[in-house]
């Protein structure tokens, strides 16, 4: 009896190692193309690099020409209109061109003025911008 179980331990041993082995035989490994795989990312990559610094550069282009834009845009111009500048608000004093915040509030601190020229002789404003304002302020 003994002969007997020990040849079908051995029957059934060897029918478990030769079917590992087919088993073995069929497993197939497929390795990825890790190089390829790397240099299609990094190609991409660099494109996107390349569109985003061209995408950045335009709009800095763009920016500078707004700004551009919007200094023609501000800029004054004397419509032919005189001014009071005994009377003048802040902002109308900063609508002559040539005077901004500064020389606003000192001409509103030297008040009040018997003639233009008084902005010149008490040195309120330079003499290069009271030439250029001169056509457009009064005194009444």
């Amino acid at each position: 009896m003994k002969k007997i179980f020990v040849s079908k331990v051995l029957a059934v041993m060897t029918l478990l190692l030769s079917a590992n082995f087919v088993i073995a035989s069929e497993i197939t490994v497929t390795v990825p193309d890790v190089k390829g795989a790397a240099k299609s990312a990094a190609s991409a990559a660099k494109e996107d690099v390349e569109t985003s610094v061209d995408n950045v550069k335009t709009g800095a282009k763009n920016v500078k020409t707004k700004a551009e834009d919007s200094k023609r845009k501000t800029k004054k111009v004397f419509t032919g209109q005189t001014i009071d500048i005994n009377n003048a608000t802040k902002t109308e004093l900063k609508s002559i061109p040539g005077i901004g915040e500064a020389y606003s509030t000192k001409i509103i601190a030297g008040r009040p003025y018997t003639d233009i020229s008084d902005l010149k002789t008490r040195k309120v404003i330079p003499a290069a911008v009271y030439e250029k304002i001169k056509p457009a302020i009064v005194v009444q």
